[in-house]
């Protein structure tokens, strides 16, 4: 199996020893790579979820700048090694999707089959408090939740389904940096946030 590249370890290096550009210019050499070569084997993905593979390669490319000690350049390229650690990722994330529909759609039949109203009994309970609240109600709560004016807005953004990393990008004040830096970033964000979200959720169920 071919070891990494005199590039790849470089750039490895560069992460290992905390280099404040060095993330930076990993998802500058490799972000766009990656996500073309792993959409390239999932087209099937893709067209039925189309924000999966964003989500899963964004993942991979966190995963490897918190813990880089896990790649071994004499062992494969960084190239490799990112493409199957985003495989095996995505290969799960997309069962758990699957099996995720299935079960709403025979919630939904059942429903349907005993003659009541149907209710999408949502797997995510930051959907079920939306279904459950006011919505302006629901936006005083997250004052509650959150300190900071960003960490509302963001939230708001997400509790109103907005999917562009534009608007997300102008709370974050990072238009000026690259996009797959910016993508990272906004995941980053929404991720600490939906986490805290649900964590208290559960805390007042």
């Amino acid at each position: 199996m071919a070891k990494a590249t005199d590039k790849e370890r470089d750039i490895h290096r560069s992460v290992l020893s905390g280099d404040d550009i060095a993330f930076a210019r990993f998802c500058d050499e490799y972000y766009e790579l990656i996500y073309e070569k792993v959409l390239t084997f999932n087209k099937a993905v893709f067209n039925e979820y189309e924000t999966l593979i964003i989500d899963v390669v964004t993942d991979t490319f966190l995963n490897y700048f918190r813990y880089p000690a896990r790649y071994d350049p004499e062992k494969q390229t960084l190239e490799r090694f990112l493409i199957m650690d985003a495989e095996g990722d995505l290969k799960n994330a997309w069962e758990k999707y699957k099996r995720q529909t299935k079960k709403l759609i025979r919630s939904v039949e059942l429903e349907e089959k005993n003659g009541n109203s149907i209710v999408d009994e949502e797997l995510d309970p930051i959907n079920n408090l939306i279904n459950k609240e006011n919505i302006e109600i629901l936006y005083k709560k997250l004052k509650i939740l959150f300190t900071s004016n960003t960490d509302i807005e963001i939230a708001q953004l997400m509790l109103a389904g907005e999917r562009r990393s534009s608007e997300y990008a102008k709370l974050l004040e990072i238009e000026g940096r690259p996009p797959e830096e910016q993508k990272l970033e906004i995941k980053k964000q929404k991720d600490r946030i939906d986490k805290i979200i649900r964590r208290k959720l559960r805390t007042n169920e």
